[in-house]
């Protein structure tokens, strides 16, 4: 089937004129389809044990189905980037148009899919708090917005450079800045980097950084970038560099966790605030803003789970485990509004 435009957003791209490009359009990549689908199932099935096991008398269950799927929003915001990434390189020729697309739907997700998210808080924080709570469909968004201009604007080793450096002095000012309570300057700090919950008390604990999640979706528009390569040069992606970095990623995360005491007895961290610095670095399950390891170690699975559907399309493109998760990630259903209906719910239940 030809290819004509991945989905980056949550829903497919409709079909993309490939103007100034000769010959046919590169194959579909069905296991990226699979590999989202997948990220799709993991978040419903975190709303979803938030919202019914507590109910029935075993908060244990959610908390445990919980940890399990901590690794739904980084695989969901790594494989958009690859899919952009791919995108990119695949439509080089005429990705203004392709851009155009991508930024209607980014642009429907900030606006009207952010108040539908927003109106489940109402009846709990008021109308105003509840436009500003940032949700992961406001972050994709604006990972879009930003990575459809970038990818055309920077080379592969300049837009990695520029993701770690966006990431690091993101955590620098979520640690080193506490502007006034209640000023805009709190309030877009709370929205761009996050804040630290054991010193600013307010109604943004769940908020999903924009900072931070766009340093690893730019990162990841770079593995996308070079799967697409690596499969024009040689036919298909090199997926064994795919588990390997993968690999890397978690061992690198693994490591920052076993150094967690060592990292306490720095004397650059014995300031006020250690232990939240610390606990930022090494934490499992720092999600909020999303901390080192936690970001290594699941992005890391992110990568393997993409390259290990890559390698079921590669060697049974017919096997109904890769087409049922393709299924639902090629699907023009706005998923990622779906997946926030159990939210929704429980809300309105609270």
């Amino acid at each position: 089937m030809p290819h004509s435009g991945e989905d980056v957003v949550g829903f497919s791209v409709s079909r993309l004129p490939r103007l100034g490009v000769a010959g046919p359009s590169p194959a579909r990549m069905s296991g990226l389809d699979a590999a989202r689908g997948l990220a799709m199932l993991l978040v419903c099935a975190a709303h979803f044990a938030d919202v019914y096991f507590p109910r029935v008398g075993h908060p244990e269950v959610a908390s445990a189905v919980r940890r399990l799927t901590y690794a739904a929003t980084p695989s969901f915001i790594l494989i958009s980037g690859v899919l952009l990434g791919v995108l990119q390189f695949d439509h080089r020729a005429a990705f203004d148009g392709t851009r155009r697309k991508l930024v209607d739907r980014a642009l429907f997700l900030l606006t009207v899919a952010h108040f539908m998210n927003a109106a489940a808080y109402v009846s709990h924080v008021g109308m105003w708090d509840a436009l500003l709570v940032v949700h992961i469909t406001d972050v994709v968004a604006c990972c879009v917005l930003v990575g459809t201009f970038v990818v055309t604007a920077t080379s592969a080793r300049t837009r990695a450079s520029f993701a770690i450096a966006l990431y690091l002095a993101a955590t620098l000012v979520h640690f080193r800045w506490l502007p006034p309570v209640g000023s805009t300057l709190e309030l877009l700090k709370h929205l761009f980097v996050g804040y630290r919950h054991h010193v600013e008390n307010n109604v943004f604990r769940s908020n999903f950084p924009i900072a931070q999640w766009t340093a690893a979706y730019l990162l990841a528009t770079v593995v996308g970038g070079l799967l697409a390569r690596s499969r024009a040069q040689d036919g298909r992606p090199r997926i064994a560099s795919l588990v390997w970095l993968g690999a890397g990623l978690m061992t690198a995360g693994a490591f920052l966790r076993a150094s967690r005491a060592g990292l306490a007895r720095l004397l650059v961290l014995a300031h006020a605030g250690n232990a939240d610095v610390v606990a930022f670095l090494t934490g499992w399950w720092q999600k909020f803003p999303p901390g080192s390891t936690y970001l290594l170690v699941y992005g890391g699975l992110a990568l393997i789970l993409v390259a290990g559907c890559l390698w079921l399309d590669s060697a049974h493109p017919s096997s109904t485990a890769l087409r049922a998760p393709a299924l639902l990630g090629r699907t023009r259903t706005r998923r990622r509004d779906l997946a926030h209906v159990p939210n929704a719910v429980r809300k309105k239940l609270g």
